[in-house]
């Protein structure tokens, strides 16, 4: 136990070229001049992740802190579209389907700011019985201002403070219009029915609950939905592409009259997300760049994407992830990411079938009608299999996990990890030099740094396979697998694993099934003399498989918990028979 906790002690260190910042097991020789080993390794000149080749985002200015979503969203010069929202329960943020990247109105992307409340395309979802009021959908009148007086104004020699804002006019009674402090009344809202659900019930830990009301990170009452959402489909693909080929192209836009196009825009994210670039440097779609990241334009996106994730700065003593903390932008720039993976998979795919790269809409139709669909979308399913997380890639591990219980049998136990975010101390120890933290500061490590969760748990489900499952309960093979909980965000893991000291479990289940079967048989049946001899001796081999698994269960198990979750307080040691 001593040490599995002893390999999960890290503590953060900065690159001084590339300013990320990251847990690390060993203290640096010199950590002031400390540089991470891919600066090290890396001979480009200059340096891919630093200040001279422009990919080093700059300081962030008083007048863009501290804007919420909806201010930074009146600034913006294109709206990124998506349906984000804060999990009920615990805070975590999470979002649904894909992502559209909108201008502004096009005969007005470069002349006029802020845009007009009801051309946001934003609908605010209430629920009944809620407050509703995060501070997401609160409006500054002077906080817009100042933002937008320092987006479009100059430094001290002239030049622009942001150049992709130096044409932008301020409409000054557009600003007028704009609350003093509150929640603009001209955006959609759509009410979902009450806050009752039949889950309600449902005992989730959201952490710790002993703090005071001004010291919440976030308020369990309320719940941000923001952006215009899409649906997750369940339904075939085949049913999909069906409805899609035959159902009319719209567009319910107000703004822009198509969408940007996010393979050649330059500087598309510091047009949506001005806060975060304020004056354009660090882009990850900006391509001028002095020494790129890959000759390859996905794993470059990837590259960058990555590096300002762990972008990091101290402020008041503390790591501030500006990027990984925004409620908004790690999404938006993932669902690119994902979607040139699967483009990238389909272009490849066009070249390995070339009698399918010239295939109209009507060709399409005609192949749902004929029924030669399926032989087509088993062709693209194929190359779907090399982007992760999607349904073939799933599927493939299925397939792979299946062949490798045919080859050395079926595994022993069944595991799920789940995230206890807010009771790891070694976690919360990244952020605090004494370890001692509030409930407060524990809710706002885990909001604001989603990526050093994830991570971290990674570590301690590595750390647990290396101590438990290998070194503890003599794991021959074992398998797992990452997913996010639906109800909080959050991470968790399941995995199955083959021990050594099994005892043959399925071949012991299938005798005393066989033994039960053969008990009831004897108490229901009229049989022969021999019928029930052979019974008997069925009966009492499967009482000795049992006997064999309940004793194996209980030399593997060292604590079990005889109350429901609602008495629990702590687990009970079990006595070995």
């Amino acid at each position: 136990m001593k040490k599995f906790h002893k390999s999960l002690k890290f503590q953060i260190y900065q690159c001084g070229v590339c300013h990320e910042a990251w847990p690390l097991k060993t203290k640096p020789k010199n950590i002031v001049s400390y540089t991470c080993s891919r600066c090290l390794r890396g001979k480009n000149i200059p340096k891919k992740f630093s200040t001279e080749n422009s990919m080093m985002p700059s300081p962030v200015p008083k007048e863009l802190q501290g804007l919420t979503q909806f201010e930074e969203m009146l600034i913006a010069r294109a709206f990124p579209v998506m349906h984000v929202y804060t999990k009920p329960r615990g805070g975590q943020r999470a979002y649904k389907g894909h992502v559209i990247t909108l201008p502004q109105d096009v005969q007005q992307l470069a002349d006029i700011l802020p845009r007009c409340p009801k051309d946001l395309p934003v609908i605010i979802f209430t629920i009944n019985g809620k407050d509703n009021s995060s501070s997401d959908f609160v409006v500054r009148h002077k906080k817009v201002e100042d933002a937008l007086n320092w987006l479009t104004g100059e430094k001290e020699f002239g030049e622009p403070n942001n150049p992709l804002y130096k044409n932008v006019k301020i409409i000054r009674q557009t600003l007028a219009n704009s609350p003093e402090h509150g929640v603009l009344s001209d955006v959609t809202r759509v009410e979902c029915g009450d806050s009752t659900t039949e889950n309600e019930d449902v005992g989730i830990d959201t952490g710790p609950v002993n703090f005071e009301d001004d010291e919440k990170v976030y308020n369990s009452q309320t719940e941000m939905g923001s952006f215009v959402p899409t649906n997750v489909d369940t339904k075939r693909e085949e049913e999909i592409s069906e409805e899609f080929l035959n159902a009319p192209q719209q567009y319910n836009w107000n703004i822009g009259d198509e969408p940007l196009n996010e393979f050649n825009c330059q500087f598309l994210a510091s047009m949506a997300f001005p806060t975060l670039f304020p004056d354009g440097k660090g882009d990850l779609t900006n391509s001028a760049v002095l020494s790129d990241t890959s000759n390859n334009t996905t794993q470059s996106f990837a590259a960058k994407l990555k590096h300002l994730i762990k972008f990091s700065e101290k402020i008041d003593g503390k790591w501030v992830y500006r990027f990984a903390s925004h409620p908004r932008f790690a999404y938006w720039a993932y669902n690119i990411l994902y979607r040139r993976r699967i483009l990238a998979q389909g272009n490849f795919f066009l070249k390995q079938n070339p009698s399918e790269a010239n295939l109209t809409i009507d060709d399409l139709k005609e192949m749902l009608h004929s029924q030669s669909y399926d032989s087509l979308m088993s062709k693209l399913m194929h190359y779907a299999k090399n982007v992760s997380g999607t349904n073939a890639y799933w599927n493939r591990a299925k397939d792979d996990l299946k062949a490798i219980i045919t080859q050395v049998g079926a595994p022993t136990i069944f595991w799920t990890l789940s995230c206890a975010e807010f009771h790891w101390p070694e976690f919360h120890n990244l952020f605090s030099d004494n370890g001692d933290t509030s409930d407060s500061e524990r809710r706002a490590n885990v909001i604001n740094n989603p990526h050093l969760l994830d991570w971290f748990f990674t570590e301690r489900t590595e750390q647990f396979v290396n101590y438990w499952l290998k070194k503890t309960l003599g794991a021959t093979w074992y398998w797992f697998r990452y997913e996010y909980a639906v109800q909080r965000g959050s991470i968790h893991c399941h995995g199955v694993a083959k021990l050594q000291s099994d005892p043959n479990l399925c071949d012991l289940s299938q005798i005393a099934l066989q033994g039960y079967l053969a008990a009831q048989s004897l108490a229901k049946d009229q049989l022969s003399h021999e019928m029930s001899l052979q019974k008997q001796q069925e009966v009492k081999e499967g009482c000795e498989a049992e006997k064999a698994i309940c004793d194996y269960v209980d030399f593997l198990m060292s604590t079990q918990n005889p109350c429901n979750a609602d008495d629990w307080l702590k687990p009970q040691v079990l006595k070995f028979l």
